[in-house]
C-alpha cells in the first residue's frame, strides 16, 4: 500500500528489493492515489498498480497475470500490469 504509516509502499519495496531473494518477486502497488501522482522514481519497483477501492476478483486476476504458468483467470480482461 502506497499510503502506509511510518514507511510508504515504495519505501518498503525499495528495502525489500535490496535483498537478493526478493529481486524477482512480482509486486503490486495498491493505492488510492491517482496513477499520475505516483513518483516516477519508484516505477521499477513494482509490476502493477491496483487502484483502491478494488474488488477481490480484480486482485486475484492481477496476481494470476503476474505469476508464471497459466495466466488465464476468469474476469481477467481489462486489468493490466504497468
Amino acid at each position: 500500500d502506497q499510503m502506509m504509516p511510518r514507511v510508504d509502499g515504495l519505501g518498503f519495496l525499495g528495502e525489500l528489493r535490496r535483498l537478493p531473494r526478493y529481486w524477482s518477486v512480482p509486486a503490486i502497488l495498491a493505492t488510492a492515489l491517482p496513477a499520475a501522482n505516483l513518483p516516477a522514481h519508484g516505477r521499477g519497483l513494482y509490476q502493477a498498480v491496483l487502484s483502491k477501492p478494488f474488488r477481490d476478483e480484480a486482485l486475484l486476476a492481477l496476481v494470476a497475470g503476474l505469476l508464471p504458468g497459466d495466466r488465464s483467470h476468469p474476469g481477467s480482461s481489462g486489468i493490466t500490469a504497468s
